[in-house]
């Protein structure tokens, strides 16, 4: 009977409530990279506040400073996290594979961030030296896939080469970023079919010296 009377009266208040969840401190920092950037690519890197950044990500400035040092370690962090221009080496060796990356990362929400972080580092020169590790990430995945899809095709060529040829696409993809999105359907098919023939030609590729816009 006393089992009884507890149920029913267990019943009679309904559900106990729950604690709330608490919210991963990544996702805080997620939405405040994602706000950061829509709003850098409207304002600019150099006009958008971390007050409007915060606002924008519906957060406070205390859990801006909870993530965050400064603005410029925001973006860092986002470009450091984006595995930019990312070929594989199938990629390499399809035309079309090749005009779908680079046309995902001029027109996309990629393309988009490493425009803004390029802006970021012409402004915040404490930013140089992080700018040189990530070009030097990129260039090492990209000889890692050209070497790979060289050697599948059977084309013989020493290391030097795929480290120039590294050079030459990481310019050529950069050099069109700067000038903005455009129309990237239209300059994609351009883009992939040179570095196509780059890749899958043999011969030895261009010294990075002479390549011109691949200084980091």
């Amino acid at each position: 009977m006393w089992e009884q009377s507890v149920t029913e009266r267990d019943h009679s208040v309904g559900p106990r409530p729950t604690a709330p969840r608490k919210r991963d401190p990544k996702d805080k920092a997620d939405r405040l990279m994602h706000a950061a950037i829509d709003l850098m690519d409207e304002l600019g890197y150099p006009h958008t506040t971390i007050h409007e950044i915060c606002r924008r990500a519906g957060v406070s400035i205390g859990t801006f400073y909870a993530q965050f040092d400064s603005k410029a370690e925001l973006i860092a962090r986002a470009a450091t996290a984006d595995e930019a221009l990312t070929f594989s080496a199938a990629d390499l060796r399809e035309p079309l594979r090749i005009e779908a990356t680079i046309e995902e990362f001029l027109g996309g929400p990629r393309g988009r961030l490493w425009r803004t972080w390029r802006e970021a580092v012409l402004s915040e020169p404490t930013l140089a030296e992080r700018e040189e590790d990530l070009a030097r990430e990129v260039r090492a995945r990209l000889v890692a896939a050209i070497t790979e899809a060289r050697r599948a095709a059977g084309i013989t060529g020493s290391p030097a080469d795929s480290a120039g040829l590294a050079w030459l696409i990481f310019g050529m993809v950069r050099e069109a970023l700067r000038h903005g999105p455009g129309r990237p359907e239209d300059v994609a098919p351009l883009l992939a079919h040179a570095i196509w023939r780059l890749v899958m030609e043999a011969g030895p590729a261009p010294d990075r010296r002479t390549v011109a816009g691949a200084r980091p």
